[in-house]
């Protein structure tokens, strides 16, 4: 029985309250988009015969309405900066939710984007810091961000530093930004906000905004690449967890599987946030701070260089339970606890050894190449029988390097009792039961050969 049979047997039989939990694939009951529409005085600015604003507003009104009319499970807000104070007051707190989230409210989305005259400066980052409170709470929606400006932040926030205090609190997606145009030195300053879209003109916008409403719409899906030397995903049936990067909560557990096309299985994920993805193998393999690009299929790939470690010892019988404890080399961290006879995959490296024989023997530094096999055999044991037994305390010692090691200890021997020990050089301590003085304890030398019995008068 290896570690993770007991590891199973464990966790059925402690006396606790034990559950489970089946992985769902994740579909999000609804998806909330909240539009951030620059409203500052630079939004004026005409394309063609309308100025950014009315374009925007435009856009934004008739994709609202004709998601409206074909899906049901998706809502819109709008936030609106740069509108309240004239750009002369320098109001960095200008920044308003003028409609809130709700069913069918296209008609009252145009009828506020109406009434607003861009005007002000363009506090870009206290925006963002807002927006987090006008999400309802609700675990079961997926909630994204939409970014319309045509300008940088003009109140010296941090853009970058609200982008990543919602992707901490799962809040939204990582925002989309659209820009309108805007000079390549400032687009480089939303690189750390999210995925940015440019558009040039009135119909490059109306491609940009459709394509990035559809992201956000669409169900997000992720495929996990175990890949061995040759760059293919052949490997699988491995468990792996999937954790959040910032708080390291657990988010998902999964066991590798392929399909039986012989790829890795399609798994629907919230792609809110950022993951670290740790594969469960001997040692643990981790891919960090793995962001998924939402309303697409995900390919993560994760380098897999597994090599087999084969510890043998031909001679042991079924009934005898010899391990070996396996630590990454240099270590003091138990990896794994491996039985002998058994074939086991680990990831390409250099490991140490311990064998639970008696005595105790060890391999340091075994390397365990990728895609081959390193077999590692130890001595065959002999055995110890002892007989005629006069002895009411008995030690047995190893002898090495002209020095005694204790391995076992017992009292009350019993007649016919054997030892499993490896080949080499041994004493036996004992004292006989007739005589109760230091004066009368007797030794025993004796050798164990491989494969042959060893019998020991203890008179």
């Amino acid at each position: 029985m290896n570690i993770r049979t007991y590891s199973l047997f464990f966790f059925l039989f402690i006396g606790c309250t034990v559950f489970s939990q089946i992985n769902k694939a994740y579909k999000p009951q609804k998806t909330r988009i909240l539009f951030l529409l620059d409203a500052s005085g630079s939004m004026k600015e005409l394309w063609s015969d309308k100025s950014k604003f009315e374009i925007s507003k435009q856009l934004i009104y008739h994709l609202v309405d004709s998601i409206e009319q074909n899906s049901d499970n998706v809502e819109f807000g709008v936030r609106v900066f740069g509108h309240q104070s004239p750009r002369s007051l320098h109001n960095c707190t200008d920044s308003k939710l003028e409609v809130a989230f709700a069913p069918q409210n296209a008609k009252s989305i145009q009828q506020k984007l109406d009434k607003i005259n861009p005007q002000g400066y363009t506090p870009i980052a206290y925006s963002l810091l807002q927006a987090a409170n006008d999400f309802p709470k609700d675990s079961l929606s997926i909630n994204a961000i939409i970014l319309v400006t045509d300008g940088e932040e003009k109140c010296e926030g941090d853009p970058c530093s609200a982008a990543l205090a919602l992707a901490k609190n799962r809040v939204s997606l990582k925002p989309f930004i659209i820009g309108l145009n805007l000079p390549k030195d400032i687009v480089m300053d939303f690189n750390c906000v999210g995925t940015y879209f440019d558009a040039k003109d009135e119909n490059s916008f109306h491609n940009v905004l459709n394509n990035v409403v559809n992201q956000a719409i669409k169900n997000t899906t992720l495929q996990i690449n175990l890949l061995d030397i040759k760059g293919n995903p052949n490997i699988s049936n491995i468990a792996f967890t999937m954790y959040d990067y910032y708080s390291g909560d657990i988010k998902y557990n999964f066991i590798h599987t392929l399909n039986e096309r012989g790829l890795p299985d399609t798994l629907f994920i919230n792609p809110a946030g950022t993951y670290n993805i740790e594969v469960h193998s001997i040692p643990p393999v981790m891919k960090i701070g793995v962001v998924l690009l939402p309303g697409t299929h995900n390919v993560i790939p994760i380098d897999m260089p597994i090599g087999y470690l084969n510890l043998v010892m031909e001679n042991k019988r079924p009934s005898e339970a010899i391990q070996c404890v396996v630590r990454e080399a240099y270590s003091s961290e138990i990896l794994y606890v491996q039985d002998l006879n058994d074939n086991e995959p680990y990831i390409r490296g250099d490991f140490d050894l311990d064998f639970l024989t008696l005595p105790r023997y060890n391999k340091k530094l075994v390397y365990v190449p990728e895609e081959k096999e390193k077999t590692i055999s130890i001595p065959k044991a002999g055995s110890v029988q002892f007989l005629n037994i006069d002895a009411s305390i008995a030690s047995v010692y190893e002898i090495k390097y002209g020095s005694f090691r204790m391995l076992f200890e017992f009292d009350k021997v019993k007649e016919k009792d054997m030892l499993g020990l490896l080949p080499g050089r041994y004493a036996v301590v004992f004292r006989p039961k007739s005589a109760p003085k230091s004066d009368f304890t007797k030794t025993i030398y004796f050798d164990v050969v491989s494969e042959k019995i060893t019998f020991l008068n203890l008179r």
